[in-house]
């Protein structure tokens, strides 16, 4: 009988706060992930392929007029030009309790080569905007998978 084959998932986690996120890009508020912080010792500092399984935003401070949803570009070099991920919207989830706080995630399955040989050197830069308005830009998680 085969063995088994299973997904290993690696979470990166980003809270650096990064206020006023309007209605445009900036470089200036990226949200940066070294995927070579979760890897395994044989991966962390080498070449490799995985996946990009999903991607969550955390924002705060829902300005007004009231952001309804967040636009995602996922890059490999700070200055937002090597894109692999494509601008990608979804609507934000407001609190329950909190109308301040929204969340917004996006399933991403994507194959994903590291090569640390490439501009971010091993990060991944996300940038957001939203559609209206300004927010707090909390927090982010990417999982991958090998």
């Amino acid at each position: 009988m085969p063995a088994r084959i299973r997904h290993f998932y690696h979470p990166s986690l980003d809270e650096t706060p990064r206020t006023s996120v309007g209605t445009a890009f900036d470089v200036a508020k990226p949200h940066i992930h070294d995927l070579r912080s979760g890897a395994p010792p044989m991966l962390a500092n080498s070449s490799w392929y995985g996946q990009l399984e999903s991607i969550e935003v955390h924002v705060s401070a829902i300005g007004s007029p009231a952001a309804t949803a967040v636009t995602l570009r996922a890059c490999w070099d700070a200055a937002g030009d090597i894109v692999c991920i494509p601008d990608t919207t979804a609507t934000l989830a407001i609190g329950l309790t909190t109308v301040a706080l929204g969340s917004a995630v996006f399933k991403i399955a994507a194959p994903l080569r590291q090569y640390l040989g490439a501009a971010g050197n091993g990060n991944l830069y996300l940038f957001i905007k939203t559609d209206a308005g300004t927010v707090t830009w909390g927090a982010s998680q990417v999982v991958w998978s090998e």
